[in-house]
């Protein structure tokens, strides 16, 4: 298993400077990485930094609340893609699912994904607020949406990925769409663990530590 090709290096600290995230993308590049994920302000930085390399450049929408309007999640995406994101993240908006609102969770994801095609989409739902009920309704959701990828976590909230959740979603989505685990991770044995019950994509700040089997802090107030 080439475990560094699972990981989305990650770095969303609100005081992040312009020489962490260049430390980013070289380790990024040195290890191979799957990707670079940033919240939209250094997108256009990391895709320059990393147009030389295979690593993708990966742009957070609605970071990290998913509370913006449908129309804005639009524009950002299309605006991260414009900067040089080959793929975003989106946060669902959690009062829609508190509220039972699955229509309009569904139309907004779509729409972002019909906004950028074919570049991909991600849709984040913070499993740390939500029932069991909740979060198999949104797996569900996930199953009929044109999103390619579920992520746990953002990371800011207090839990993270759990075994327990990415089995729950695996038992439920069928097709090749894919369940990333984020939030939490800070051992080589966790990541391991998570991809054993079905996870597809890990989303970390420390991966240099994962995959070099290390134990470290993770950059700033963040898990990612």
């Amino acid at each position: 298993m080439k475990l560094n090709q699972y990981i989305d290096h990650t770095l969303l600290n609100p005081q992040v400077t312009r020489e962490e995230i260049l430390t980013l993308c070289a380790e990024a590049r040195a290890y191979k990485f799957n990707s670079v994920c940033v919240n939209p302000f250094w997108v256009e930085t990391v895709s320059e930094e990393l147009k030389s390399s295979e690593c993708k450049t990966c742009a957070t929408i609605g970071f990290p609340l998913g509370a913006n309007t449908t129309i804005i999640k639009v524009a950002e995406a299309i605006e991260a893609v414009a900067n040089g994101a080959d793929e975003v993240d989106m946060v669902i908006n959690i009062s829609a699912v508190k509220n039972e609102m699955y229509d309009m969770i569904l139309a907004e994801i779509n729409q972002v994904c019909e906004a950028i095609y074919p570049n991909k989409v991600s849709i984040t739902i913070e499993t740390c607020l939500l029932t069991d009920k909740e979060k198999s309704n949104l797996a569900n959701l996930f199953e009929q949406s044109k999103a390619s990828c579920l992520n746990t976590s953002t990371g800011f909230n207090r839990g993270g990925a759990l075994k327990g959740d990415i089995m729950l979603f695996n038992s439920i989505i069928k097709s090749d769409k894919i369940i990333k685990a984020t939030g939490g991770i800070k051992s080589k044995d966790s990541v391991l663990s998570l991809i054993e019950v079905g996870a597809s994509r890990i989303g970390s700040s420390i991966s240099v530590s994962i995959v070099n089997d290390q134990m470290e802090p993770g950059r700033g107030k963040s898990e990612l």
